[in-house]
C-alpha cells in the first residue's frame, strides 16, 4: 500500500488506515472519538471513501507487475491514449506486444478487444487496397481464439462440475454414483482430443479423465493421465507458478497410481521428483506450500508401506508425523490430506495391536474438525474405533456406538454392502456366547465379505479397513498384520 507517493509519506490517511488494521474488531466509534479530537475529518465515511480509492490505486500499481490481467488492461488503456492522439507507430509497437502477451497466457477472450484496436489501425495506416485480406486475417485469428476460450470454457466446466459430484459422495459406491461421473464424461469435447487446442483444454482433459480413472479404479489409465498432466505442467512452468497447489496434488497422484499398479521402481523415481520439487522449482512455489510438502510425502510412504503390509514402518512413519504435527494447523488442500494421514497411523496402531493409541487418534477424527475434511473417512474411523473397542474387550461401548455409528451413516447417505454388513456384525457378535460359536460366525462373515469385495463399487472400503484379515486373525488365532502381509 505505502508503494502509492500520496500514501508513502505520513499523513491522516496513512494514520485512519493504521488505526482500522490495528483493531481486531472493526469499532467506528473508537476513530471517530480519535480524529474528533484532532478535527481532521469532517465526515469519516467520506475519508473512508477517499482511503479506500488510494488503497485501489496503490494495489493496481503493483499487480500490473504480477497479474497478467491488470497488465493487459494497462496496455489496452495504452494503446487507446496513444490511439487518440494518433501517435500509430507506438500503437503498433504496443499492439504487438498485447498479442504476444494473449498468445503466451492464453488470454483468449482479450484478443476480440485487441482485434477491434488492431482493424482499427488498418484504416488509419494501411494500404487501401490491401485492408480487406488484412482484415480477413484478424478475424480468421479472432474465430480461432474464440472457438479455444469456447472449449476452454467448456471443459474447464466439466472438470469442476466433476469435482464438485466427486466431494459430495466420494469414490464410486454403486451404479447410481458412477451414472452420475458417466453423465459427466460423455460429453463430446472429452471424448474427441481433435477438440482439444490450447494448453488450458490438454490441462483439465488431464486433469478430468485422472480424477475419472482413479474413481472407477482403473489404475493404468489413472497412472497415465497424471503422468501426462505432470509432464504437460513442466513443459510449461510459468502454469506451475499460476496455480502450484493443482501441480503438486497431480504429482502426488502420480506417487499413488504407482503404488496402485505395485510399480515400485517407478514409485521410487517419482518420490525422488517430489522430493527435488522445492529446489527444481523454487521460485514458483510458495512458502506456505513448501513447509508443508512433506504431508504429501508422508501419506505417500503410508499408503506405499499398507500396500506392502508393513505396518511396523507405517507405526514408526506415524510417530514421526505425531510430532511434526504437534499444535500445527493445516489449510486445503493440506488439511483434506491430513486427515487421511492421520486415519493411516491410528490403522497403523490398528495394526500393531496398539488399540488404546488408535482409540486416541481416531478421536481426533470423529470428535473434532478432522471429520469435516473427510466425510468417508470418519465413517471408516468409525467402523475402526468399534474393532479397537472389541478387541480390548469393551463391549457394552462396542453395543452403543453400533446406534451411533447407525445413525452417522444414515445421516451422510453412505450405508453401502460393506457398512451394512459390519453394523450387523457388530449387533449380532456380542450374542455369541462360546468360541466354537463365535468362530463359525465369524467365518460366515468372512465368506460374506468375500463376495462383497468382488464388487468393484465396494473395494474402496476394504484399502480402508481390511475386515476380512481382522476376521481371520481371530478365526486363526494368528495376529492380523501377519495374515494381511500374507
Amino acid at each position: 500500500m505505502y508503494s502509492d507517493k500520496e500514501l508513502a509519506r505520513p499523513n491522516s490517511y496513512w494514520e485512519l488506515f493504521d488505526l482500522i488494521e490495528g483493531q481486531k474488531i472493526y469499532d467506528e466509534t473508537v476513530i471517530t472519538a480519535h480524529f474528533k479530537k484532532l478535527n481532521v475529518f469532517k465526515q469519516l465515511s467520506v475519508a473512508k471513501n477517499y482511503l479506500t480509492g488510494m488503497i485501489m490505486k496503490s494495489l493496481r500499481g503493483y499487480l500490473s507487475k504480477s497479474s497478467v490481467n491488470v497488465e493487459l488492461n494497462e496496455r489496452m488503456m495504452n494503446i487507446e491514449i496513444l490511439f487518440d492522439r494518433g501517435m500509430y507507430p507506438m500503437v503498433e509497437k504496443e499492439v504487438k506486444k498485447v498479442e504476444k502477451m494473449i498468445d503466451e497466457h492464453e488470454a483468449f477472450n482479450r484478443f476480440p478487444e485487441l482485434a477491434r484496436w488492431k482493424k482499427n489501425l488498418l484504416d488509419k495506416t494501411a494500404d487501401q487496397r490491401l485492408i480487406g485480406d488484412l482484415r480477413n486475417e484478424i478475424h480468421s485469428k479472432e474465430l480461432d481464439m474464440i472457438d479455444k476460450a469456447r472449449v476452454f470454457a467448456e471443459i474447464s466446466n466439466l472438470t469442476f462440475q466433476f469435482l464438485s459430484l466427486y466431494l459430495k459422495t466420494g469414490p464410486v459406491r454403486n451404479k447410481t454414483q458412477l451414472k452420475g461421473y458417466q453423465r459427466v464424461m460423455m460429453n463430446p469435447i472429452l471424448r474427441d482430443e481433435s477438440k482439444l487446442n490450447s494448453f488450458g483444454s490438454w490441462y483439465y482433459f488431464h486433469n478430468i479423465h485422472s480424477m475419472y480413472f482413479e474413481t472407477i479404479k482403473d489404475n493404468n489409465n489413472f497412472h497415465y493421465h497424471t503422468d501426462c498432466f505432470v509432464n504437460l505442467v513442466e513443459e510449461h512452468p510459468r502454469h506451475i507458478e499460476r496455480n502450484p497447489a493443482i501441480y503438486l496434488s497431480s504429482c502426488f497422484n502420480r506417487l499413488l497410481s504407482l503404488i496402485k499398479l505395485n510399480d515400485d521402481k517407478g514409485f521410487r523415481s517419482a518420490m525422488e521428483h517430489f522430493k527435488n520439487i522445492p529446489t527444481k522449482w523454487e521460485a514458483s512455489i510458495p512458502k506456505d506450500l513448501k513447509k508443508d510438502l512433506w504431508v504429501y510425502e508422508a501419506n505417500a510412504y503410508m499408503w506405499y508401506y499398507r500396500s506392502k503390509g508393513a505396518f511396523e514402518k507405517m507405526y514408526d512413519l506415524g510417530k514421526d508425523i505425531e510430532a511434526r504435527t504437534q499444535d500445527q494447523v493445516f489449510v486445503y488442500p493440506f488439511s483434506v490430506l491430513y486427515s487421511e494421514t492421520v486415519y493411516l497411523t491410528t490403522y497403523a496402531a490398528f495394526a500393531n495391536g496398539d488399540y488404546k493409541k488408535a482409540i486416541k487418534k481416531l478421536n481426533l477424527i470423529i470428535n473434532n474438525s478432522l471429520r469435516e475434511q473427510r466425510e468417508d473417512i470418519a465413517c471408516y474411523a468409525m467402523i475402526l474405533n468399534m474393532m479397537c473397542h472389541y478387541e480390548l474387550g469393551n463391549y457394552d461401548y462396542v453395543e452403543s456406538s453400533v446406534r451411533s455409528t447407525y445413525r452417522f451413516l444414515v445421516k451422510m447417505k453412505k450405508v453401502y454392502s460393506f457398512e451394512k454388513s459390519m453394523i450387523s456384525f457388530f449387533r449380532r457378535v456380542l450374542r455369541r456366547n462360546n468360541l466354537l460359536d463365535l468362530r463359525e460366525f465369524m467365518t460366515d462373515f468372512r465368506n460374506e465379505l468375500i463376495e462383497i469385495e468382488k464388487d468393484l463399487y465396494e473395494r474402496t472400503a476394504f484399502e480402508y479397513v481390511d475386515l476380512i484379515s481382522w476376521l481371520s486373525s481371530h478365526i486363526e488365532n494368528r495376529p492380523f498384520k501377519e495374515i494381511a502381509l500374507s
